[in-house]
């Protein structure tokens, strides 16, 4: 198994460990009156029409199994490829640091890049 594989195995153990004895800790940042200050930049992937599609039909199925799951509208399903600037609590961040976003894409220009998904069924 790899490195990051074991990682996810222990956080996934220790997740089912709190689920178990009633230990879950709950974002303080997400309940309801929160005030969350953080901020991130994440770069997304928009998934071609055709695959959102395909997803959707098998997220249909899976709600009559599970209804109270909240399933992505297929405007909205996305891949996430990184985060570009990780989210903490009260980071200020300024507008030059932004504004050198795009660099971090090569020969984008800081426009939408042309990956169509190929390959993707």
């Amino acid at each position: 198994m790899t490195a990051l594989g074991k990682l996810y195995q222990e956080i996934d153990q220790r997740g089912q460990a709190a689920l178990a004895t009633g230990q879950e800790e709950l974002d303080p940042n997400l309940l309801p009156g929160a005030h969350d200050t953080r901020l991130r930049l994440t770069l997304l992937g928009r998934l071609p029409a055709h695959v959102c599609r395909n997803i959707e039909f098998y997220l249909q199925a899976l709600a009559q199994l599970a209804p109270d799951q909240y399933y992505y509208p297929a405007a909205d399903m996305h891949v996430t490829v990184m985060d570009l600037l990780a989210a903490w609590p009260d980071q200020q961040i300024s507008p030059a640091t932004f504004a050198r976003a795009p660099l971090a894409l090569p020969g984008t220009g800081g426009e939408p890049w042309g990956n169509h998904g190929q390959g993707l069924l």
